[in-house]
């Protein structure tokens, strides 16, 4: 496969150059099949017969992460594991379903845990017996002329079709691992029972793209999940997250960025709230 054999040339496309910091791999034939093994069976997940269907760089980007993993787990040294191979098919996977981790920076461990990750929401929501009636989403905000939404969290199947939605722990981690879990043995639903959090969504078309963890009591915004734990900076329209952010704002007065946040979204918070308290909410709605 010619896009390996340029890789391991120490090559990179678009037009091809020089890979910086090199990735150093063996030069033996037998990991040169492997590596052409591993990416072939990627391709096959991204449906790749042909050069024109996954640009230069992208296809690069697929070569690198695999070689990487392979790397990484010493597959190279001795025979591939099954797992392995089953941890790059996973991988493969989500970036057909989200092409974007092609070329952001997320390693193959990282797909494969979201793999996983979407894989036991999908178990936990056939295990659980979904009630006949599930009370509304309360909106606190909806565009007027988007479909913008944003809406609280305040029942264990909110929590449930959130986590499946979005695809994080909001409907896998229990309170003291229960034989048989139920729904309000939800860690998060005893943390808004406790009054420890109020948890938020950004929706679109009905359809949640991030979740937000506040702290009733500090005003702390510990947590903002885009879908698959992206970036929610990236994930959405920036007039739309600072919208969010003064939303809350007006809910929690003493609203204030998390130190576990990443730095960007710490500084657009902090921003969005200093925006907020010295304007008028109804005239910088960016007419959402």
């Amino acid at each position: 496969m010619a896009d390996v054999v340029a890789f391991m040339a120490g090559q990179e496309g678009g037009p091809w150059q020089t890979l910086t910091p090199p990735l150093s791999l063996p030069k033996r034939h037998e990991p040169r099949r492997l590596l052409i093994r591993t990416v072939g069976a990627v391709y096959w997940v991204l449906e790749v017969s042909s050069a024109t269907d996954l640009p230069t760089r992208s296809r690069a980007s697929v070569v690198f992460k695999v070689a990487s993993h392979l790397s990484r787990v010493g597959a190279f040294s001795a025979t591939a594991p099954v797992a392995a191979l089953h941890t790059v098919l996973q991988a493969a996977v989500m970036m057909r379903e989200q092409p974007r981790y092609i070329t952001e920076p997320i390693n193959i461990a990282k797909m494969a845990m979201l793999y996983g990750n979407r894989e036991v929401h999908r178990e936990r929501l056939l295990a659980f017996q979904r009630p006949a009636i599930i009370p509304p989403r309360p909106v606190l905000w909806s565009s007027l002329s988007l479909p913008y939404a944003v809406t609280e969290l305040i029942h264990p199947w909110h929590l449930i079709d959130e986590g499946a939605a979005v695809g994080h722990c909001l409907n896998t981690r229990m309170r003291g691992n229960p034989r048989i879990p139920t729904p309000e043995d939800l860690d998060y639903w005893w943390d808004i029972l406790e009054g420890q959090a109020r948890l938020y969504a950004i929706e679109v078309n009905g359809v949640s793209i991030c979740t937000m963890n506040v702290s009733p009591a500090t005003g702390t915004l510990s947590e903002a999940e885009g879908v698959s734990g992206t970036d929610v900076l990236t994930s959405m329209p920036m007039d739309l997250f600072i919208q969010a952010i003064r939303v809350l704002g007006r809910v929690h007065p003493n609203l204030s960025p998390g130190p576990k946040l990443p730095p960007e979204v710490s500084r657009c918070v902090a921003e969005a709230v200093r925006d907020y308290q010295y304007s008028n909410m109804a005239r910088i709605e960016f007419g959402l």
